[in-house]
C-alpha cells in the first residue's frame, strides 16, 4: 500500500474508533450495538472470499481485535 493510502487508512481507523467511542459515551449507541456493528464489518470482510487481498484479511482481523478491545495498532 502506498504511503499516502496507508496514512489515509490509519487516519480513517482513528476517526472511526473515536466516533464509536463518542457515540457510546453520549448514549447514542449502546455497547451491544457497537459490538453488532463491528461484528457485521468483520463478517463482511471475512466473507470476501479467496479472491480478496491480504489487506482485506488483515482488515477483518483488525476489526476483530477492535471489537475484543485488543487493538494496539
Amino acid at each position: 500500500m502506498a504511503a499516502d493510502a496507508r496514512a489515509a487508512a490509519i487516519a480513517a481507523l482513528s476517526i472511526c474508533e473515536s466516533l464509536l467511542l463518542a457515540l457510546e459515551a453520549n448514549g447514542v449507541l449502546s455497547r451491544a450495538e457497537i459490538d453488532a456493528l463491528l461484528t457485521d464489518a468483520e463478517t463482511t470482510l471475512n466473507q470476501a472470499g479467496p479472491e480478496s487481498t491480504p489487506d482485506v484479511t488483515a482488515a477483518g482481523n483488525l476489526v476483530s481485535r477492535i471489537r475484543e478491545g485488543k487493538n494496539n495498532r
